[in-house]
């Protein structure tokens, strides 16, 4: 993909209207398809899916295992995991890019496509970074404590392992939301947003 403004979503929900709504706040601009459920996800995902929203609980194949299927498959789209239910630690991923806490407003779905279709021309390194920083900023907005939390703790050592790796200062994330949120990483213990 070229353009960060055409890209071309697949949206798996098993909520029809939900996805419905999603391609909705997406259609200016982007080429959506949707798909009430993992195996149909997974019949629609192809080389030419620039990003993929994904219901993380769904019936029959769920969304985990749908974007294991996509990674498995050898496809670089940028993956969102979309749900209502919070970020585990446990299940923290470099397998998806992105996770989004429902209710999911327009605004979000369009920023979070934006930043996904822009990522899939970055290297693998600034790749995993933007995963990582992602999935922290969703653990600290929902959790409290997470300091003594070993997947935690560990997650921290990989995006400072990262960034230290890092080649160049162009692959090295400067966006101050990331800024933010390593700058918070020096705390113990990580208070709820509000």
């Amino acid at each position: 993909m070229t353009d960060a403004d055409a890209a071309r979503v697949l949206v798996v929900d098993d909520e029809p209207k939900l996805a419905e709504m999603y391609a909705l706040y997406l259609a200016d601009g982007h080429d959506v398809q949707c798909a009430s459920s993992g195996t149909e996800g997974a019949e629609l995902i192809d080389e030419t899916v620039d990003v993929c929203l994904i219901d993380r609980r769904m019936p029959g194949m769920s969304g985990d295992e749908l974007v294991e299927a996509i990674r498995e498959r050898g496809y670089d789209c940028g993956i969102a995991m979309v749900s209502a239910i919070d970020l585990d630690p446990d299940i923290v991923s470099t397998l998806f890019d992105a996770y989004l806490i429902k209710p999911v407003d327009g605004e979000t779905l369009k920023q979070t496509v934006a930043e996904l279709s822009t990522l899939s021309s970055q290297s693998d390194a600034v790749r995993k970074q933007y995963a990582l920083l992602q999935q922290l900023s969703t653990l600290q907005e929902v959790a409290v404590g997470l300091g003594a939390n070993d997947t935690y703790v560990e997650l921290l050592d990989r995006v400072r392992h990262l960034r230290e790796e890092s080649e160049t200062p162009a692959e090295r994330l400067s966006d101050s939301s990331f800024a933010a949120v390593l700058d918070d990483l020096n705390g113990d213990t990580v208070q709820r947003r509000p």
